[in-house]
């Protein structure tokens, strides 16, 4: 089943942000809706998770950033400043 990460918040540098340390290695297709809004596609929630994570890892490592942007991780969702990425299932 299909799976997305969409990308949503008030903040465009919080959002491109997150953008950039999503793995897109396994995506399949890329919206941008041109508000700064976007929408990766996976072929499977695996490839999404494991994308969401690898952000979370590249995200965190930076710990004084992170506390900063008060960002969280968890129940396919990663918030960071006011950026937020979030798996939603999607059936095509």
């Amino acid at each position: 089943m299909k799976t997305l990460i969409e990308i949503t918040g008030h903040g465009i540098m919080s959002k491109k942000t997150i953008l950039s340390a999503i793995d897109t290695t396994n995506s399949i297709e890329f919206i941008d809706y041109g508000n700064n809004d976007k929408t990766i596609v996976f072929s499977t929630k695996k490839d999404a998770s494991k994308a969401l994570q690898i952000a979370y890892k590249k995200l965190s490592d930076n710990k004084e950033d992170w506390e900063d942007s008060l960002g969280s991780y968890g129940h396919d969702e990663l918030n960071y400043d006011a950026g937020k990425a979030k798996i939603v299932k999607f059936n095509s």
